[in-house]
């Protein structure tokens, strides 16, 4: 047996839990239990499966190879969720997708899709996981009570490295235009939407020469179009050739615009939408708009994002967190943004857990509305601190979180 494989399985995982320095010996029983919950849904050979790939479980934020309170915290939310939410309908759809797609993004995906579904149990609704809406589509989770439901799809906004992909796409479309619109004297405007296939482009390219050569024919103006997307206007009227490309991280406002306008269009059949977007882009890290105060983020993106809600009806309102992170680098806050009725329509939460992780989440509701659901949501999100030692009651513990730690 290699170095490698005898730390990648789950004996070795109990292993670290034992010789764990940050946990007490009530800690360190519910870290085998968490490692033993863990075992019981990825099954037994998924160290085997994986085969030492880069998973998001393998990494400093989730193994416990890594001697850490932060660690040990996310393990045991993790645990109890897939413990607590097992027997909520569709749940095997989203054991299926963890179980065999080892995708990092995927993963994330399907983390936020458990952190809803279990503030959602907390407060006494029940969730379907990925149900299909009645025009055949399917959304990521349907919440409802007896009094209310609401759709939720869930956003990754992921790293910068997958976004200069999107810019090197673009730009091998953009010159192979450009070339065609020189060779027959026409000019160009319009956007794409999104990254294209080789088999997309090659068919852009085609469609776009043919329409070029008739535009450089007939003095006529044409547009191809391909929803969701590109749309191009060629013209033989010089006009600077405007043809942009997909929004990047450079583009925050841009990125979360589009994916709205892929979430309403994909959500159409139906009415009160939630978006969450879980933040892995730097966005918090990076930006200058990371650096602000948490009522000048909310000032700032709670105007911008409720412009880009008016156009979609079917959308409620949009969540926006950067995940639980290391470090707790400010105190705990609440910021709302209120209409002139004095009514919340927006506001922002910084939570701090176990003294060492901190989240900010934002809530924007429609411009001009007062939702029930945005008052239900920031509830959630602002005892969200909470819900592991509610979980463990509910599971049976009599253990609190703070029990847990040496810290």
């Amino acid at each position: 047996m290699n170095s490698l494989e005898q730390v990648l399985n789950w004996e070795y995982s109990h292993q670290l839990v034992e010789n764990a320095k940050c946990l007490t010996g009530p800690g360190r029983e519910l870290g085998h239990w968490a490692i033993d919950q863990l075992k019981v849904f990825m099954g037994e050979r998924w160290f085997d499966d994986i085969g030492g790939k880069g998973h998001i479980l393998l990494s400093l934020q989730w193994w416990n190879i890594n001697d850490s309170p932060g660690v040990y915290g996310n393990l045991f939310v993790l645990a109890a969720q897939l413990l607590l939410l097992r027997n909520f309908q569709d749940f095997n759809k989203l054991k299926y997708q963890m179980r065999k797609n080892h995708d990092n993004s995927e993963w994330l995906h399907s983390l936020l899709q458990l952190e809803i579904a279990g503030n959602a149990l907390r407060y006494d609704w029940k969730c379907r996981f990925e149900p299909d809406l009645r025009d055949g589509k399917s959304t990521d989770l349907f919440i409802f009570n007896d009094e209310r439901n609401c759709f939720f799809e869930i956003v990754t906004m992921r790293s910068s490295n997958e976004f200069q992909e999107t810019n090197k796409n673009f730009k091998i479309v953009n010159n192979s235009l450009q070339s065609i619109c020189m060779t027959n004297g026409v000019s160009i405007s319009g956007e794409m939407d999104r990254m294209l296939s080789e088999k997309d482009i090659d068919t852009l390219i085609y469609e776009f020469e043919k329409a070029a050569i008739e535009v450089a024919t007939t003095n006529a103006d044409v547009i191809i179009e391909e929803r969701g997307s590109y749309k191009i206007k060629i013209t033989s009227q010089p006009n600077g050739d405007s043809f942009s490309g997909p929004p990047t991280s450079t583009d925050i406002l841009g990125r979360i615009g589009a994916r709205i306008k892929d979430k309403a269009k994909q959500t159409g059949s139906e009415k009160n939408v939630w978006i969450y977007f879980g933040d892995y882009s730097g966005l918090w890290e990076f930006t200058l708009w990371g650096q602000l105060s948490l009522t000048d983020k909310l000032r700032f993106i709670g105007i911008q994002i409720r412009g880009i809600l008016h156009d979609y009806p079917n959308i409620s309102g949009l969540i926006i967190s950067n995940g639980w992170s290391l470090g707790a680098w400010a105190s705990e806050d609440t910021v709302e943004e209120r209409d002139d009725d004095s009514n919340i329509i927006s506001l922002a939460i910084r939570r701090i857990s176990q003294n060492i992780r901190s989240k900010e989440t934002i809530i924007i509701g429609r411009d001009g509305t007062v939702s029930d659901d945005l008052m239900f949501l920031a509830q959630w999100f602002y005892e969200e601190t909470s819900w592991l030692d509610w979980a463990f009651q509910k599971i049976g513990f009599n253990y609190r979180t703070n029990e847990l730690f040496n810290i």
